[in-house]
């Protein structure tokens, strides 16, 4: 049943088990190809298991399926999922169509940091640096894990903007957040937010290629 599905996937996900949880996830998508919860599954699942090719795929479909969607959740959601990775979308308008829908109406809502935060990534995305580190740089620390995405966006975009000690003075920070206040892998339990431990881990792993001075991270 989808029921004992998703909790599997929920306990494979929580222990680290990437590649058994992203065989899970793709079954769960063909089961119930409307629920963007499982989309939201198995992107940050295909990421993290190191699934490059699948994720694109993965990517092609939540934005055929959820680019003119008009609740906000679905929408940040959504767009992270498809910006975890350069280049995982050819066109990247419909991404940020729905990272601005979250951004421009849930001025009120309590997860606004990580729409922020979406919306900055959104921008690093498509070369738009100066925006990119401004929005980033308003994501406070009530959210610890919208706070490691943001930073990490930010510390990219100040880079390609050559601010370079700056960018590594917020590289490192992000770096210390993560450090002090997300489970450990060997913990053996992610918690319920393992989608954000994976997207940050991914944001701060690309940030740190960049910041040694390899452009492979673009």
């Amino acid at each position: 049943s989808m029921l004992a599905l998703n909790l599997q996937l929920e306990f494979m996900a929580r222990t680290g088990r990437w590649e058994k949880a992203v065989a899970v996830g793709e079954r769960l998508v063909v089961m119930n190809p409307v629920a963007h919860e499982s989309y939201h599954m198995l992107a940050p699942l295909q990421v993290a298991a190191g699934k490059e090719e699948g994720y694109r795929k993965t990517c092609g479909q939540i934005v055929n399926r959820f680019a003119t969607t008009t609740d906000i959740a679905i929408a940040d959601r959504m767009a992270k999922d498809c910006l975890i990775r350069p280049g995982a979308v050819a066109d990247l308008a419909p991404v940020a169509r729905m990272a601005d829908l979250a951004l421009s109406k849930g001025a009120s809502h309590p997860a606004l940091p990580f729409f922020q935060a979406c919306r900055a990534l959104a921008d690093y995305r498509m070369g738009r640096f100066v925006e990119a580190a401004e929005l980033a740089g308003k994501v406070g620390d009530k959210l610890p894990y919208a706070q490691v995405e943001a930073l990490a966006v930010q510390a990219m975009a100040l880079k390609r903007l050559n601010r370079d000690e700056e960018a590594q003075a917020v590289f490192a920070k992000a770096a210390g957040v993560f450090e002090a206040k997300m489970p450990k892998l060997e913990s053996g339990n992610l918690g319920a937010d393992w989608r954000d431990w994976v997207i940050a881990r991914e944001l701060l792993r690309e940030a740190g290629i960049l910041m040694a001075g390899d452009e492979g991270g673009r």
